[in-house]
């Protein structure tokens, strides 16, 4: 659960791992890069790894925690045993979390994926995935017809990523791109966490119900 929050609390700490400080270890990392193809000639570029800085995780009982749903995601790891809802979102926060910090982009990307998946898709969901998710992520975060055309062309575009990955091996994956899942990710999990109208959900069919509401309305959002 750290890296999922570390950079929503502390944005430099973005793609880093969280440690206990008696963990950590400084290192050297070494690439070799070649120039040039006749006479070709090489460079050595070090770079280090190791403790950037200091992640203060606010108070459950403060703003920036209830804002976060950091306060309501403490309470789902407390229990022993979690309701449906609670499980999604859980799973949501440990493959968003790997992503945070996973190195290689094409990874990452699919790792956010399936924690977007894991939230919003119900665990014996079957077929048009792709169609899925553009519906629900614009009905989740999205009020207005400007923001649900951007979400539903954004999402499209994610998707036509990881079948380039999955399918293709293309890697064409962008530090931009994974900005995107990487927001659409946790902005969905953090909503799920603190939106009034999914506060009292425990099961699946209940938040299954609540999209199925939303096409039937055509997105539009209730205040409860």
């Amino acid at each position: 659960m750290l890296n999922f929050y570390s950079d929503l609390i502390v944005e430099p700490l973005a793609r880093s791992t969280v440690a206990l400080s008696d963990e950590y270890r400084e290192r050297k990392m070494v690439r070799i890069l070649a120039h040039g193809i006749k006479g070709t000639r090489f460079s050595v570029v070090y770079r280090s790894a190791g403790w950037i800085g200091e992640l203060l995780l606010p108070r459950l009982d403060s703003e920036v925690a209830r804002r976060l749903g950091l306060d309501r995601a403490s309470v789902f790891l407390a229990d022993e045993n979690p309701t449906q809802v609670a499980s999604r979102v859980l799973a949501a926060f440990r493959w968003a979390g790997q992503a945070a910090i996973e190195g290689d982009p094409e990874r990452a990307l699919l790792l956010y994926i399936i924690a977007l998946e894991s939230i919003l898709t119900s665990p014996d969901a079957k077929g048009g995935v792709a169609s899925r998710m553009r519906h629900r992520v614009r009905y989740l975060l999205a009020d207005t017809i400007e923001d649900r055309r951007y979400l539903w062309r954004l999402v499209g575009e994610l998707y036509e990523k990881r079948s380039n990955i999955v399918h293709k091996g293309k890697s064409d994956v962008t530090e931009a791109d994974l900005r995107q899942v990487r927001d659409v990710t946790k902005s969905a999990a953090v909503e799920l966490l603190t939106g009034d109208r999914f506060v009292r959900m425990r099961t699946n069919a209940e938040l299954e119900r609540w999209f199925d509401d939303q096409m039937l309305m055509g997105g539009l959002r209730p205040k409860i």
